[in-house]
C-alpha cells in the first residue's frame, strides 16, 4: 500500500507541472498576441509618426529592406515633408493676400485723405477770396473797377460764381437795409431820437443798425438828442472795435 501511495504522489505532481507549462505557454503566446496587436494597431494608425518617420529611417538602414521601404513611400502617398509644404505653401498666400488687401485698402484711405485736404484748402480759398472781393464792393467810395477786374481773373469760375452770388445777395440786404433807413431820415431827430431810447431797452443792434446807415451829420443830431447814457452804449456798439 505505501507503495502504491508514492507511485499516485509522483503521478498527481508530473500533471500538475504538466498543467503548469501549459499555462505559461498560454500565456506567452498571449503576451505575444497583444504586443502584436499593439504594434499592428500603432503601425496602421501612425501614432506618434512611428512608422512615417521612425521606422522608415530603421529600415532604411537595412541593406535589402531599404529599397522596398523606399519604393512603397514613393507609391504608396507623399511624404510627411511634402504635405507640410504644401500647408506652408497655403499659409504663405493667404499671408501674401492679407496684405494685398490691406495696402489697397491703405491706398484708398490716402486718396480719401488727400481729396479731404484739397476741399480744406478750397473752402479756406473760399474764403479768403470772398473777403478780399468784399472789401473792393462793399465801400463804394474806395471801390477799384481796375483792382476789382484783376482780382475776378484770378478766380476760377466756379469760386467767381459763388463769390458773385454771395456779393450780390449782400448788395441787394444792403438795398433794403437803406430803404428801411430812409423812413427815419425823413422824420425830425428829435422824435427819431425819442423812439431809439425805447427800442435800445430791447432791440439795441437794430438801432445801431439803423445808425450805422445813416448819413453821418444826421446821425451826430439824433444822438445829441438821445439821453447820454443811451448814447454813449450806441457809441461804443457802433465803434469798429467792438464788431
Amino acid at each position: 500500500m505505501p507503495k502504491e501511495s508514492n507511485e499516485t504522489d509522483i503521478q498527481d505532481v508530473e500533471e500538475l507541472e504538466v498543467h503548469k507549462k501549459k499555462k505559461r505557454k498560454w500565456i506567452f503566446i498571449l503576451v505575444l498576441v497583444f504586443v502584436g496587436l499593439l504594434l499592428f494597431l500603432t503601425m496602421y494608425f501612425d501614432i506618434a509618426h512611428i512608422r512615417s518617420k521612425h521606422l522608415s529611417k530603421m529600415l532604411q538602414k537595412v541593406p535589402i529592406v531599404k529599397n522596398i521601404v523606399s519604393s512603397s513611400n514613393v507609391e504608396d502617398s507623399p511624404s510627411e515633408e511634402n504635405l507640410e509644404m504644401e500647408q506652408l505653401k497655403q499659409q504663405l498666400e493667404e499671408v501674401q493676400n492679407q496684405y494685398k488687401n490691406l495696402l489697397q485698402q491703405k491706398e484708398e484711405q490716402d486718396i480719401a485723405l488727400e481729396r479731404l485736404k484739397e476741399i480744406e484748402e478750397q473752402q479756406l480759398e473760399f474764403q479768403q477770396r470772398k473777403k478780399e472781393f468784399e472789401e473792393l464792393i462793399i465801400n463804394q467810395k474806395t471801390f477799384d473797377a481796375e483792382a476789382y477786374e484783376k482780382f475776378y481773373r484770378t478766380l476760377d469760375p466756379e469760386t467767381a460764381e459763388n463769390i458773385y452770388r454771395v456779393a450780390i445777395d449782400q448788395m441787394q440786404l444792403n438795398k433794403e437795409i437803406k430803404k428801411y433807413v430812409e423812413t427815419y431820415e425823413e422824420m425830425d431827430e428829435s422824435a427819431v431820437a425819442a423812439i431809439f431810447e425805447e427800442m435800445s431797452t430791447t432791440d439795441m443792434e437794430l438801432v445801431v443798425l439803423i445808425l450805422q446807415n445813416i448819413e453821418v451829420e444826421q446821425r451826430a443830431r439824433i444822438l445829441g438828442e438821445m439821453d447820454p447814457k443811451i448814447a454813449a452804449t450806441i457809441t461804443k456798439q457802433m465803434a469798429p472795435m467792438a464788431s
